[in-house]
């Protein structure tokens, strides 16, 4: 069973240099958007961000690109209970 993270997701508050370490083993992906930043097979990673900018980390071999979005449907609960019991 693999219990690492799909991906990971960082907003910057201040536009500093992100360090953080790699949760896979193998090469990582640093996207700001659609954009690509860097790839790197490096245990610790470090890219320069912008104020408020938002960065996706993901997993080389895994991207997100390969997960199809399932829509969700909200169905009303059909039986009589308490929320956690039944």
């Amino acid at each position: 069973e693999d219990r690492s993270p799909r991906f990971a997701r960082i907003q910057s508050l201040q536009g500093k240099t992100c360090t953080l370490s790699n949760p896979w083993p193998g090469e990582c992906i640093v996207r700001e958007g659609r954009k690509e930043l860097q790839r790197s097979p490096r245990r610790t990673i470090r890219f320069k961000t912008r104020r408020g900018g938002v960065y996706l980390i993901e997993q080389a071999s895994r991207p997100l690109s390969q997960y199809a979005p399932v829509p969700l449907r909200d169905q009303p609960n059909q039986k009589a209970g308490l929320p956690g019991r039944d």
